[in-house]
């Protein structure tokens, strides 16, 4: 019985090492990102409201893509990966 016993309280003590090393490490993680963030954090901090507005007003556009290339695209991955619904005619333009 006194092995159980000595079973168990190795088994807290190193589970309840884990853990408390686990969160001590999230918590050092969590303040040193911060801290010591990435360059792009700090750049759009200190920009101006002018620049943040120019920067969300190109991630808004867009580039245009037709129907057409779109499906040409799917057709071409659907045959690669032996789709047997679709089936690749051509995909040149058409002249």
């Amino acid at each position: 019985m006194n092995n159980y016993r000595l079973g168990f309280e190795l088994l807290v003590i190193g589970m309840g090492t884990v853990f408390i090393s686990l969160y001590l490490l999230s918590v050092f993680l969590y303040f040193s990102g911060k801290f010591f963030g990435t360059e792009a954090k700090k750049k759009t901090a200190n920009s101006g409201p002018e620049k943040q507005q120019l920067n969300s007003s190109r991630l808004a556009e867009k580039p245009q893509i037709s129907r057409q290339k779109v499906a040409a695209i799917t057709a071409a991955v659907a045959e690669i990966q032996g789709e047997k619904e679709f089936k690749v005619i051509s995909i040149r333009p058409k002249s």
